[in-house]
């Protein structure tokens, strides 16, 4: 029965461990209650490869054992030794003993206690795997490694001292200790294993001795460090509030510190150069990150953005004072990734020449559109999470400008037209994710676009060059006369569905589209700069009932003759119209003033209805497009529709 036990832990292992070999059950000799395999006839070592399940008590592994008139040492606990043995309740191993084997002990649930002496170096995969009854244990200055889930389900541990001798911590290895409430770990260790921790809910403090080595170990996941749960870190028997790092650290690790809620502040000294993903993960007690040098933090790789300290601390001081009016470095040309992420104390940013690139979320710390620094318009994400401060209808980015950072204006769908000045070197990605407008002009200055910039129907790029950077704004380009190859082979560019040729110095003018619902769709081309003067005469039988130019109703600003002047057209506009049927009556009259359709691109919206009266929309062919109750509908075809709501009939164009 205990080796049909073993041959099924042996099939377990193979699949979770995907081809382990299968362990062998020979032995050479059985002496007592133990079976004993030879390891070096020469050297006259064995190992304990199996016992009786009968077996309950205490027990005393004996140091030597004789056969055959020859005495042999005995140096290790074999794989699955001791496997289901539930009877034992403590175990002595004796000096001799240098590796304890896989399964060693596995799920010898009645072990209360072990003493490993020290001459172990190795603890194996399992070896004391759902001993549920084990309350201490002592891992002696010898130990080098602790297996993969080595103390696995241990959940009557209280305490845990990992040795300065011991280099790594494998998988799973205090798996589910659910009874731990604290952890001490050694200088030594380098690695952590994934989930070496997890599931230790009890932790209420993790123990160190040594600072520079803590920063400097491998943590394969979130759970694989203590402080997941503990929350406490103890430094030499007194708890960290204020973290320094040590001046010989260059690099934080991922999660070192995560989920550590009880710090305040963290120093982080000039030595630095990059913080791992997650490393101050959930550090939800800080209040601020002190620094010594601008440059060096600016240099920084942060791997996320919660690698940054200051996502949380929300203040950054600089020798002792806090940074609300930031003035970048003149010797920095690149702003990393997530550098002043969460900085909401912030109040300007003043960025120089020399710098060329801003990474991804660098100021992801407030809605600055309407506050943006020197040098710098539109910083990452100045829209995105910022909804109701973001910018609609004509954007005209102002001279000076030369970068527009990474997501800028980012699903700021409520953007007809985008003029972007000859200032502008680098378009970041995503810039204008999620827009969609008519026409984009590409000045020749860009010589950057990150992809995720399809944002406009038709691009003109004015650059010879195609810029760099693998995006595209558009899938129809116009680029300059003799160009047309180099965009048609350039990475991004090229899989653009459609590349035309233009001349460079023609003055490409803008285009008013009016939808007028007697006459269809009409484009005019006009001047740049003009102002147009319509007339908006209704036929028999109907009346204005709106007026949009640009996203906005204008019917206020027609006269007694439906005169209506238009604002200076510099950019791709729309002017859309919807007639009332008006049958004389005044009490349609006065609904007709209650109840409003507009049309804004291919959108056509009603107010003043109730929220639940049907809406019927057909084309004039009699074809239904639409039912139902909704007050905003899309309709992806141009022609003329009849609206009816209430009663009342609307007539209008896309």
């Amino acid at each position: 029965m205990k080796h049909l036990t073993k041959l099924f832990r042996a099939i377990l292992a193979i699949a979770m461990m995907l081809c382990v070999a299968l362990p062998t059950f020979a032995y050479d000799f059985k002496s007592g209650d133990f079976y004993y395999t030879i390891i070096d006839e020469t050297n006259k070592t064995v190992e304990v490869d199996d016992c009786s399940s009968s077996i309950t008590g205490s027990l005393s592994i004996s140091s030597s054992v004789t056969y055959n008139s020859t005495t042999y040492s005995v140096t290790s606990i074999g794989d699955y030794a001791f496997s289901g043995c539930t009877g034992l309740t403590s175990v002595t191993i004796p000096n001799s003993v240098t590796t304890i084997g896989s399964d060693a002990f596995y799920n010898c649930t009645g072990l209360t206690s072990v003493t490993i002496p020290n001459s172990v170096t190795t603890i194996g995969y399992s070896a004391f795997y759902n001993c549920t009854g084990l309350t201490s244990v002592t891992i002696p200055n010898s130990v080098t490694s602790i297996g993969s889930e080595a103390f696995y389900n241990c959940t009557g541990l209280t305490s845990v001292t990992i040795p300065n001798s011991v280099t790594t911590i494998d998988y799973r290895a205090f798996y589910n200790c659910t009874g731990l409430t604290s952890v001490t770990i050694g200088n030594s260790v380098t690695t952590i294993g994934s989930d070496a921790f997890s599931g230790c809910t009890g932790l209420t403090e993790l123990n160190i001795t040594d600072l520079s080595a803590w920063c400097k170990i491998k943590f394969v996941s979130s759970e694989a460090n203590p402080l997941y749960y503990a929350k406490k870190l103890i430094l030499n028997g007194t708890e960290i509030k204020n973290l320094v790092i040590p001046n010989d650290i260059t690099e934080i690790k991922n999660y070192a510190f995560s989920g550590c809620t009880g710090l305040t502040s963290v120093t982080i000294p000039n030595s630095v150069t990059s913080i791992g993903d997650d490393a101050f993960y959930n550090c939800s007690g800080l209040t601020e990150v002190n620094i010594t040098d601008l440059s060096a933090w600016c240099k920084i790789d942060f791997d996320y953005y919660n690698s940054n300290p200051l996502y949380y601390a929300k203040k950054l001081k600089l020798n002792g004072t806090e940074i609300k009016n930031l003035v970048i470095p003149n010797d920095i040309t690149e702003i990393k990734n997530y550098a002043f992420s969460g900085c909401t104390g912030l109040t300007s940013v003043t960025i120089p020449n020399s710098v060329t690139t801003i990474g991804s979320d660098a100021f992801l710390c407030t809605g600055w559109y309407n506050n943006q620094p020197d040098g710098i318009l539109y910083l990452d994400n100045c829209c995105l999470g910022y909804k109701g401060n973001e910018p609609t209808g004509t954007l005209s980015i102002k001279e000076g400008t030369r970068l527009i950072g990474n997501y800028a204006f980012a699903y700021c769908g409520g953007l007809t037209s985008i003029t972007i000045p000859n200032s502008v070197t680098t378009i970041g990605w995503c810039a204008f994710n999620g827009c969609n407008i008519p026409v984009l002009h590409l000045p020749k200055s860009v010589t950057y676009v990150g992809e995720g910039n399809r944002c406009a129907d038709v691009c003109y790029c004015y650059n010879p060059t195609p810029p760099s950077g693998g995006g595209r704004t558009s899938d129809r380009l116009l680029v300059p006369k003799g160009s047309l190859v180099a965009y048609a082979t350039a990475e991004g560019w090229k899989d653009a569905e459609q590349i035309l040729e233009f001349e460079v110095d023609d003055v490409v003018k803008p285009i008013l589209t009016i939808a007028y619902p007697e006459g269809g769709v009409i484009k005019q081309t006009v001047d740049n700069g003009e102002i147009l003067m319509l007339q908006i005469v209704p036929a028999n039988g109907w009346k204005c009932n709106s007026v949009t130019f640009n996203g906005i109703d204008v019917i206020n600003q027609l006269d007694a003759n439906g005169n209506y002047n238009t604002p200076s057209i510099t950019a791709n506009s729309q002017l859309s119209i919807v007639f009332v049927k008006n049958d004389g009556s005044v009490a349609n009259a006065l609904v007709d003033n209650d109840i409003k359709v507009c049309v804004r691109g291919n959108v056509v919206t009603i107010t003043g209805a109730d929220e639940f009266s049907d809406v019927e929309i057909y084309n004039t062919a009699g074809t239904t497009i639409y039912t139902g109750i909704d007050k905003s509908i899309t309709i992806d075809s141009n022609g003329i529709y009849i609206l009816t709501v209430e009663g009342r009939t609307f007539k209008f164009a896309m």
